[in-house]
């Protein structure tokens, strides 16, 4: 394997293109956003400290919404707060299945930057996009009887419950006949 990169300082400075000319900001728009993750550098790395003593459990509890003991650090990952890299080397280098979420992550955003229309079509060469009807199987995830990375999931139908718990949400509003609307 081939070494990797020493981690880089974030620059002192940002030069903007030639003809890009700095502007305003833009307002935030109107509304709450109550569930949003406070941003920053700074919060990103308290995150990431008060969340690594359970990196020896990952395995067993990144699929586990309702134990709310992900890491939440996706927004702090996403809008670079924090690099990848240096994630990884706090969570102890190149090995674990942390570590391997994180480069899947990355993967797939290559993925995504290199085939953009991803979301609405196959970009492996011979892949399908038909869908099938299997009763058994609709059956058998609705019954629990189904597996997320190997870890049996017992109520499936909990998983929008506990999304929406973690997001801090209101509970739907059930509606007969229809889906649930969200309640804000």
């Amino acid at each position: 394997m081939a070494d990797r990169r020493e981690e880089l300082a974030a620059p002192r400075r940002v030069t903007l293109p030639d003809g890009v000319r700095p502007g305003r900001l833009p307002a935030p728009p109107k509304g709450e956003s109550p569930g949003a993750a406070v941003g920053g550098e700074s919060v990103g790395q308290r995150r990431l400290t008060q969340w690594l003593p359970t990196l020896d459990r990952y395995d067993d509890i990144h699929d586990d919404l309702a134990g709310d003991e992900t890491s939440r650090l996706s927004p702090y990952l996403r809008f670079g707060c924090l690099s990848p890299l240096a994630v990884a080397n706090r969570a102890g280098g190149t090995d674990g299945p942390f570590v391997r979420q994180l480069c899947w992550r990355d993967f797939y955003h290559q993925v995504t930057a290199a085939f953009p229309d991803i979301s609405t079509s196959a970009y492996r060469r011979g892949a399908s996009e038909g869908w099938r009807y299997d009763a058994d199987a609709l059956a058998a995830w609705t019954e629990g009887r189904t597996s997320v990375a190997g870890k049996a999931v017992h109520q499936p139908w909990r998983l929008p419950d506990d999304v929406r718990r973690q997001l801090d949400y209101p509970p739907p509003l059930e509606v007969p006949g229809a889906d649930p609307v969200w309640m804000r």
